[in-house]
């Protein structure tokens, strides 16, 4: 779509300036052709730190758990689950399953990248 390219240039020509610059001139807000190419800016400052990403995108503000969960998915699909820091994964509790959920389901996803299975899932 043309205008989320517009926004995506224009979030691509603040990598290499100042953070709060971007912070200001991108958007943080919760309007998705803000708060997309605005992860994707995150995600790009750091692509191979998925503790920097996060941290960045909470300095952020604004619509702070949207912004760092794209942003970090992004990461953590670039760089494996292994690149995501243990004391990170260790907070994640488990009520209602949530972190076996996500486990299992970052395993699976896995699976399907690397044609181990295709889209089997079940609840």
């Amino acid at each position: 779509c043309e205008i989320i390219n517009r926004f995506l240039i224009h979030a691509k020509n603040y990598l290499n300036k100042n953070f709060s610059v971007a912070i200001k001139n991108i958007g943080v807000g919760s309007y998705v052709l803000k708060s997309v190419p605005f992860a994707i800016y995150g995600f790009a400052r750091s692509p191979f730190n998925f503790k920097e990403t996060l941290e960045n995108m909470i300095d952020a503000k604004g619509d702070t758990d949207s912004n760092a969960a794209m942003a970090c998915a992004l990461s953590g699909a670039f760089n494996g689950f292994s690149k995501i820091p243990h004391d990170l994964l260790n907070k994640i509790q488990d009520i209602n399953g949530g972190k076996s959920y996500i486990y299992n389901l970052a395993k699976k996803l896995y699976e399907v990248k690397n044609g181990k299975i295709l889209w089997n899932f079940k609840k």
